[in-house]
Order: C-alpha cells, then sequence, then structure tokens
C-alpha cells in the first residue's frame, strides 16, 4: 500500500488486489487508490500462496474486465498472478512486470519446504520459476543474485527493497531510553522481525549474546517479532534479564524501541537462498543511523563499501563476541559520514521514482517495436 499511495501521488489511478478478503490498518482515503480483495466465497477455494483456483479465477475476471495500463505483480509465477497477468497481455494489451523478491526454487526456498504439500510446491516452483520470466515485459529483481539467474531477459531492473526513510523519527537514544523505561547504561542490540524462518540462521548470534552476557553484564537484546516464538526459542537460550522480547507492535513503538538500541543485529549467512534475498529491515536499521553488524553475504558485501556503518563478520558465535567486544569499548559508535555514493537503499517513493521510469523504458520498447 505505501507504493499505491506513492504512485497515487504522481498522478495515477492504482487497483491493489488481495487474494481474500482484508482489513486494511489504515483508512485508504486517496481516490486514485483502490482495494479489491477476493470474496469469502471465493477465496474459500484458494490455497496459499497463489495456488488457489479461487484467486486464480477473481484476478481473472478483474484483468479482463478492466483495462490496465501496467500489471505488476509478485511472486509472479504462481498460478494466480502467471494465468491472469498472461492473459490481461495478450488479450487486453496490458503491460505485464514481475517483481522478484526471492529465490523460489532449488538451492532456495524449494530446500526448506517440508511435507508432501512443500514437496509438490518446491517441484512447482524449481519448473516454472525461471522460464516463466520470460513471459513478462520487465522483471525487476531485488538483488544481483536474482538477476544473475536470469538468461536472455531483455528488460530486467535491479532495485533493493524500500525504507521508511522518510517515516522513521531520528529520536536521540537517551531519550527513547527513558520513554522506554530502560537504563542508560544498558548495550541494547537491536534485532527486528524475529520469526522462526530465520531461526537457524541467528543461533550462532544467540549463542554469542549468551556467552557474552556474563562478561558484559549490561548486555541485552531487543528483539521484536513474533512474541511466542521468541518466548517459546531464543528465550530458553538467554537469561530473561538478557532478552527483551517486544513482539509485535505498531509503527511508533517500532521506531522508539529501535532507537533505544545502541547497534543492530543482522545474522544473513551465506547461503544459497540468502545471496538472492534483501533483508527489508536494513533499510530502517541505516536511517537510523546505528552501526549495522551483519554477514558478507550476497548485495551486503557491496553495500557495505556505500555505508559505513554496516561492519561485516562471519555468521560464527566467536565473531560475534568479537564484534559486539568492540561495539562496548565504543569502537564502533564514531559519528557517521554521509554515505559514499547515492546508495541503493531508497525511500517507498525514491523507490516508486525508479519502478515509474521503468514502465517508461518499456512503453518505450514497445513503441519501437510496434
Amino acid at each position: 500500500m505505501n507504493y499505491a499511495r506513492a504512485m497515487a501521488a504522481h498522478g495515477h489511478a492504482v487497483t491493489v488486489f488481495f487474494p481474500g478478503p482484508i482489513a486494511l490498518p489504515w483508512r485508504v482515503d486517496n481516490e486514485q487508490v483502490r482495494v479489491c480483495s477476493c470474496p469469502h466465497w471465493l477465496s474459500s477455494l484458494s490455497i496459499r500462496g497463489g495456488f488457489g483456483p479461487g484467486e486464480v479465477a477473481y484476478k481473472c475476471v478483474q484483468l479482463l474486465a478492466h483495462r490496465f495500463d501496467f500489471i505488476h505483480v509478485c511472486p509472479g509465477h504462481r498460478p494466480a498472478n502467471l494465468v491472469s497477468a498472461w492473459l490481461a497481455k495478450h488479450i487486453r494489451g496490458s503491460m505485464i512486470v514481475d517483481e522478484w523478491w526471492e529465490w523460489f526454487g532449488r538451492g532456495g526456498c524449494a530446500d526448506q519446504r517440508k511435507g508432501l504439500v512443500g514437496a509438490c510446491v518446491a517441484i512447482y516452483d524449481s519448473l516454472v520459476e525461471l522460464p516463466s520470466k520470460h513471459l513478462y515485459d520487465g522483471v525487476i529483481a531485488i538483488t544481483r543474485g536474482l538477476r544473475n539467474r536470469l538468461r536472455g531477459h531483455a528488460h530486467v531492473d535491479v532495485l533493493p527493497g524500500g525504507a521508511e526513510v522518510n517515516a522513521l523519527m531520528k529520536f536521540d537514544l537517551a531519550e527513547s531510553r527513558r520513554v522506554l523505561g530502560l537504563d542508560e547504561n544498558l548495550l541494547i542490540l537491536g534485532m527486528s522481525g524475529l520469526t522462526d524462518n530465520d531461526h537457524n540462521d541467528n543461533m550462532p548470534l544467540f549463542d554469542a549474546v549468551r556467552h557474552l552476557s556474563k562478561e558484559v553484564p549490561n548486555l541485552r537484546l531487543l528483539a521484536t517479532g513474533d512474541s511466542a516464538y521468541i518466548a517459546d526459542r531464543v528465550q530458553p537460550l538467554l537469561s530473561p534479564e538478557v532478552l527483551l522480547n517486544v513482539g509485535w507492535v505498531d509503527f511508533g513503538a517500532y521506531n522508539r524501541h529501535l532507537t533505544a538500541c545502541d547497534a543492530f543485529m543482522l545474522p544473513f549467512p551465506d547461503t544459497g537462498r540468502n545471496r538472492c534475498r534483501w533483508p527489508n529491515k536494513i533499510g530502517d536499521y541505516l536511517a537510523l543511523d546505528r552501526p549495522i553488524i551483519t554477514n558478507p553475504t550476497g548485495d551486503l558485501a557491496s553495500l557495505s563499501a556505500e555505508y559505513e556503518r554496516i561492519h561485516l563478520c562471519p555468521n560464527t558465535s566467536a565473531a560475534y563476541q568479537a564484534a559486539i567486544r568492540t561495539l562496548a569499548g565504543g569502537q564502533l559508535q564514531k559519528a557517521p559520514r554521509r554515505p559514499r555514493s547515492q546508495g541503493r537503499v531508497l525511500s517507498f517513493d525514491g523507490r516508486v521514482d525508479r519502478i515509474l521510469a521503468f514502465y517508461e523504458q518499456l512503453q518505450t520498447h514497445r513503441r519501437k517495436t510496434a
């Protein structure tokens, strides 16, 4: 919805389709933005992930009943998006764009799927993901790793995820500590959006915090995300006073808690899946001018050359312990200089500007080849 509102601000009429009934946490008060959701009686036929016949039928009817200049989908290889977008392209003349956020096939998400249904989804993704990209007029890949997997497509742009650059407030650390009732003398490491999906990636960091909490008694780990997961799987690894389980909170509270942190931790080990992923939370971390300790995986390795607040280390307990000791000694707290370039981390508005420019390139190509 952030992108829809930003595009509407440019004067474009935008329709957003949801696979089922949804209660938005805000009111859509822009007449240029229309929200459509699959009726309950159809969404009940849906299968999560874009496989349901109800969702396929609904999107096909909607995209053929109305003429859209551009249809922007994600993920583009799943039937609900692929079938409806392809029909709209060939029947209604729409231009179709696939925004590619994840490596779904073998070597990526497919390797982590479990059970019979998971195995079937993994086979489908591995067979269809890459060939389907060539049915789209353009592809926006979130990382260079994804782009490098796609051969022979003339119109591929690389565009990392956006950040709440304009919405995030850079509250003073001491002020945020006072508001939240946290001691100013604590050394607080922040992690956001914790869920079970990345538990194995995060284990070396949890181990490092567990070991260091005895050596650095004021060390704390502040975690937002799935509160039940944090309580059930992370809390047993750490003493109760070390872990600050914030859970899912609204944006204002999220902003305030992040600004109470001395640094942010982003475990991102070198796996086939991670090489093609973009951790969106890093944009929020950079916007708040705190040190970020992460791993040299995928696009993060080159991103660290643009933002000196990013500090790279291996995803091992020993490496994290060394980095946290350096942080405790004040050596990572230098005032940041301006990024060495304009950077790849964009606000939502900046990202929309890039998307609209990509649309214009596709339209120009169509006119020249018509």
